[in-house]
């Protein structure tokens, strides 16, 4: 076992002169089989809900613009609170982060469940996914430190998978078991299952946390040209995302007429389809380089949703759909983790990603209200045009971001 200790630590451990633990093999399995179980776990319940959101908050009396307002605030929920949730991952530790958002599941799902009120379910979801958030970007911090930087690609891609295979199921689960016993029943289900997670969190995950260096300004990483150029390309990116995936399943429903069960059922297909397209979407990824994946996954998932609205059936809208969830899901999820880790490093990692996911979360908010008052007044098919003319001005954007190592990315900062 000694001689193979290193084999699995995260390079450059001596940064600065300054030593750090090694983990081991067996630590780090345990880290990414753990992280991967509980995120499958409580996504499982999540997407057995989330997909259909607009349609429970419909039935609750929510009027269209409401719902695109409400999706606005969701998004904000997820993605804002990921630059205090960098801060207190860099400051606190991972673990502890993760475990304390994951029992906060708990209320959220209570409050669901009690609610026949839409914009207290509204609030509801939204402090949800303010918790999940929170906590996210400790999940990617936890994964690159947690093996080497030549297997970065497949940590993400086996998180990834897991992810993916969550949000394929959940739905099915969610079309058979919500129209017999109505919501309650997936709320009720996600307390407990929260609650066992975070069990399984505090027993088994182990702080990966590096120790901070003074040295290194998170204030000046913000002005480094080269996150700020990807930060644009995903902010372009964000708002072309926002106005069009709150209203699929209303498109989907109001325009395409297909039934519950239909949607749920496409819902469920396309994330197989993300699942399946997860490893050989690594696999291009460690080939071509996280960058071309990322430029790949944003042009393929708008021309796609595009293509989707102008669907004749039921399986050629499940085929369309398919392809941009194994566009946005597989391949863009998985370039986003590895893309962020090597212009990253492990001090300042959880900081930075949350940073990013804030200023993402912002846009993706400002395109679902866009996208609702395009809808409400222009017709529904405007949201999507507009989507797909939005990717090339973000996948251009990409070609002025230049990876570097993490010994290279720490010495540019310092310089900074």
């Amino acid at each position: 076992m000694k001689d193979n200790i290193y084999d699995v630590v995260i390079r450059n451990i001596v940064i600065l002169n300054q030593e750090e633990m090694p983990i081991g093999r067996d630590t780090v399995n345990r880290i990414v089989f753990i992280l991967s179980i509980t995120s499958f776990l409580i996504d499982l319940v999540s997407s057995s809900w989330y997909m259909v959101v607009p349609l429970y908050l419909e039935e609750l009396g929510a009027p269209t613009i409401a719902i695109g307002i409400s999706f606005a605030a969701i998004s904000v929920g997820w993605y804002t609170p990921q630059f205090l949730g960098g801060l207190l991952g860099d400051k606190i530790g991972r673990k502890t982060l993760i475990v304390i958002s994951t029992l906060m599941f708990i209320p959220c799902y209570i409050l669901l469940g009690l609610t026949q009120i839409w914009w207290i379910a509204t609030l509801a979801i939204t402090v949800f996914w303010i918790f999940n958030g929170v906590q996210y970007p400790s999940f990617n911090s936890m994964i690159a430190e947690s093996v080497d930087k030549r297997d970065w690609e497949m940590a993400f891609t086996t998180f990834v998978f897991f992810i993916n295979l969550s949000w394929a199921v959940g739905p099915l689960i969610g079309a058979f078991i919500i129209p017999l016993f109505g919501y309650k029943i997936v709320f009720y289900s996600g307390a407990i299952i929260s609650g066992i997670c975070a069990t399984i969190q505090t027993l088994f995950l182990h702080e990966t946390m590096q120790k901070r260096f003074e040295d290194v300004s998170r204030v000046s990483l913000m002005f480094n040209r080269n996150i700020m150029y990807f930060l644009a390309s995903y902010l372009i990116f964000g708002l072309a995302y926002g106005m069009v995936y709150p209203f699929i399943s209303l498109y989907a429903d109001g325009i395409l007429k297909l039934s519950f069960f239909e949607i749920e059922l496409m819902f469920s297909i396309s994330q197989f389809a993300a699942c399946f397209g997860t490893f050989p979407g690594g696999m291009l990824i460690k080939k071509i380089g996280s960058k071309y994946g990322f430029m790949i996954a944003i042009l393929g998932s708008c021309f796609s949703i595009f293509m989707w609205v102008f669907s004749t059936s039921f399986w050629i809208a499940t085929v369309l759909l398919s392809l941009f969830s194994v566009f946005v899901f597989s391949l863009r999820d998985t370039s986003y983790g590895t893309l962020m880790s090597s212009i990253t490093n492990t001090q300042i990692r959880a900081t930075v990603l949350g940073v990013a996911a804030t200023i993402i979360g912002l846009s993706i908010a400002m395109g679902s209200a866009i996208g609702s008052y395009l809808w409400e007044f222009y017709g529904p098919i405007v949201p999507f045009l507009l989507c797909g003319v939005l990717s090339f001005p973000s996948s251009l954007l990409l070609l002025k971001v230049k990876t570097k190592s993490e010994e290279e990315a720490v010495e540019h900062l310092v310089r900074i």
